[in-house]
């Protein structure tokens, strides 16, 4: 790197050659991770199943699908979903926390030919009625601890002249870098889903932005919200324990307009023109739960075409925010500067906004129009009346906001035009999340949230075999809840791994680091180093796998832990 890069301030040929360098990069970690995934998984005890290997079909019919969608779902560094069974059925998957902390959310597991009709029907590529059978087929998951649970079918796809179907399943808890064993039958489960995502079609009536009327409503046991036909906005969003309305005006509105042309037009945000409306083509439900409902807007702006999704997810309180699309804008010096961002009028007063820094967190004074930094996650606290409310903003990859007055916005692409003439023409995926509240979490939960965000769960296919592994397993549990993980890592040239902690809150911290011995092994020592992990000769004292720990007001502790089996 150097510095014009992350800004977006370099010229093209700089930005072609850091997407080469980023794309190398990201394939050369997922691969690292996958393949270390499947060596855990490979040594987990997964047998105890009877595996179908449907006798009676020809060998050339069977649904063994090993090897099958090679690559899938490998974009942006994450790892292969391809096949990894040994065919027939019940199928297996480790789901594996990367995170710091426990976790209880939903999964998502990619299974290949999965169904008869799929079998002995020719795949033609691009067939259109590849869909018309696979969302209707009834999956199960059964859980770590016995139970059996239904699975949704969140989409079904063909892929290289085959087919899968992604499915999504909640999670027993997780624990801190631990994993679990999941299985999935092709077969309905007995069980029903509590508290289930809904999502409903109003009554229609033409060219009426009344939402009772004209438009869509999902909800699920946290929050409601309403979506128009007619603007594919947020119309209404009511936390469902309060009753509380956050929503002022439509919530997720599109605004793009063009900024006046000046010198340096990539280091410096112009005078603003009033922003243009987009053009609404299609307001759709595209997931009806019971784990995930989704309303998709598709719109269009001059030469640009992008979709924005809504998602809910069961008993989750965040609304899920994916917006995806061509920008096919430019920018020169007689024009100015096409620019878009996504707005948010919210129903509170006296906004204080707070901003994820680098280890740590700050809160800034709202000077309107002026976009200020921020990392993973913003958290607006104002108040409804004398009550306190506010809202968690966590985003994926979109790091410049602004509060004017109750309007909250985040930057989403800006068409400068020197020195790079066409820094963000392309294809674009940008996601964030929204959650109202009435009390704030702390720092500490903000943090474990973006981290949610940007860490998703890993899900890795595997066989029936024996094993060395339990086929459920804890890493390691921390006791101090303003304190936070930040990396769990091996060690540079030793033979130990690292966990790095963070005090989030600006207070002093005490507790206790737990290692698993099962999954990590008996602590020998464990020492304290700096952030590039040159000790600071500080000897930690450890007992019963257990490291006991003093943290001062936002301090960064590296801690090098040497383990034996």
């Amino acid at each position: 790197h150097f510095h014009d890069i992350l800004p977006g301030c370099n010229q093209d040929i700089s930005q072609d050659y850091t997407s080469g360098k980023f794309q190398e990069t990201m394939a050369t970690t997922a691969m690292v991770e996958t393949n270390a995934l499947r060596r855990i998984a490979a040594e987990v005890d997964t047998s105890g199943d009877d595996v179908v290997l449907e006798p009676n079909t020809p060998a050339l019919y069977r649904r063994e699908s090993a090897g099958n969608g090679a690559g899938f779902g490998s974009e942006e560094g994450m790892i292969s979903q391809f096949e990894n069974t040994g065919g027939g059925w019940p199928r297996k998957a480790l789901v594996y926390n990367p995170t710091g902390h426990p976790r209880q959310e939903l999964a998502m597991m990619t299974v290949w030919e999965t169904d008869m009709w799929c079998q002995f029907r020719e795949m033609p590529m691009g067939d259109p009625d590849f869909n018309t059978n696979l969302p209707a087929t009834p999956f199960s998951i059964r859980t770590p601890s016995g139970k059996i649970i239904p699975a949704q079918v969140i989409d079904a796809q063909p892929y290289w002249m085959t087919r899968c179907a992604r499915l999504a399943f909640p999670i027993e808890e997780l624990a801190a870098g631990g994993y679990s064993i999941y299985t999935c039958f092709p077969e309905e489960a007995k069980a029903t889903v509590k508290n289930p995502v809904s999502v409903k079609r109003m009554h229609q009536t033409d060219g009426s932005h009344d939402i009772e009327n004209h438009g869509w409503q999902m909800s699920n046991s946290k929050v409601s919200i309403q979506i128009s036909n007619s603007d594919g906005l947020i119309h209404s969003m009511v936390e469902t324990a309060t009753k509380r309305e956050f929503a002022e005006q439509p919530l997720g509105r599109i605004e793009i307009c063009d900024e006046k042309p000046m010198d340096f037009s990539a280091w410096e945000i112009g005078e603003r023109r009033p922003a243009e409306d987009v053009e609404v083509t299609n307001v759709s439900a595209t997931a009806h739960g019971p784990y995930i409902a989704r309303i998709a807007t598709e719109w269009r702006f001059r030469d640009s075409k992008f979709t924005t999704t809504y998602e809910l997810r069961h008993n989750d309180p965040k609304i899920y925010i994916r917006i995806e699309g061509l920008w096919r804008e430019w920018g020169d010096e007689v024009k100015g500067m096409p620019a878009m961002n996504i707005a948010f009028p919210l129903n509170l007063e006296n906004i204080k906004p707070r901003y994820e820094i680098p280890f740590g967190s700050i809160v800034r004074d709202t000077v309107p129009g002026v976009v200020v930094p921020t990392l993973r996650w913003t958290m607006l606290t104002g108040k409804q009346g004398k009550a306190k409310a506010g809202l968690l903003i966590l985003n994926h990859c979109k790091h410049g906001q602004s509060v004017t007055d109750n309007i909250f916005r985040v930057d989403l692409l800006r068409a400068s035009y020197w020195p790079d003439p066409l820094p963000e023409a392309g294809e674009h995926t940008m996601e964030l999340s929204i959650q109202a509240f009435a009390d704030a979490p702390s720092e500490a939960e903000a943090c474990q949230a973006a981290q949610t965000i940007t860490q998703p769960l890993r899900v890795c296919g595997t066989d029936s075999h024996k094993g060395t592994l339990p086929a459920d397993v804890t890493a390691f549990e921390l006791s101090m809840n303003n304190v936070i993980v930040s990396a769990f890592k091996k060690a540079e040239g030793r033979d130990a791994f690292v966990i790095r902690l963070i005090e989030t809150a600006g207070k002093k911290a005490q507790g206790s680091l737990s290692i698993n011995k099962e999954s990590l092994g008996n602590i020998v020592s464990v020492e304290q180093a700096d952030i590039i992990e040159r000790p600071k000769g500080k000897k930690l004292i450890s007992k019963k796998n257990k490291i006991f720990l003093k943290m001062n007001p936002f301090e960064i502790a590296t801690l090098i832990i040497e383990t034996e089996k």
